[in-house]
């Protein structure tokens, strides 16, 4: 989903994250919601979102997104900052440890490219942020 002209949509904190989380996750309809997916999110200096991108689209309890893919979107639309979120079909918001490493693996694959991930956010019937917790 790219953003058009006039939708300045300013992220801040988790919150901001969640809110367009489900914004977006409620677009994509019943079908896709037993599924995981993965969204990046690209945003300028201001932190205004740029892009969205759904980056992959998993099964109930897994999802395999490429860091390739992420870093692609990000250059190509001139991003500084990104974050990604994807959400879990049971409900829990709490990350699983393959969710972590792969934040971690991307946050260091992205400051290579002079991209900041700012957070990775799990979206449940609540939300989990990994950098509110200083886990990213």
């Amino acid at each position: 989903m790219y953003i058009k002209e006039g939708d300045a949509i300013t992220i801040l904190n988790a919150q901001a994250v969640d809110a367009l989380a489900r914004r977006i996750l409620t677009l994509r309809g019943e079908e896709d919601s037993h599924k995981e997916c993965f969204y990046a999110i690209g945003l300028n200096v201001k932190n205004i979102v740029q892009v969205t991108d759904l980056i992959a689209i998993g099964t109930v309890n897994c999802c395999y997104p490429s860091i390739r893919e992420i870093a692609r979107t990000m250059i190509l639309k001139n991003c500084v900052n990104a974050i990604v979120f994807h959400n879990h079909p049971s409900g829990d918001a709490t990350p699983s440890a393959e969710d972590k490493k792969f934040a971690s693996s991307l946050k260091l694959a992205l400051e290579v490219l002079g991209v900041k991930l700012l957070d990775s956010v799990v979206i449940g019937d609540s939300y989990y942020s990994l950098s509110d917790i200083s886990e990213l």
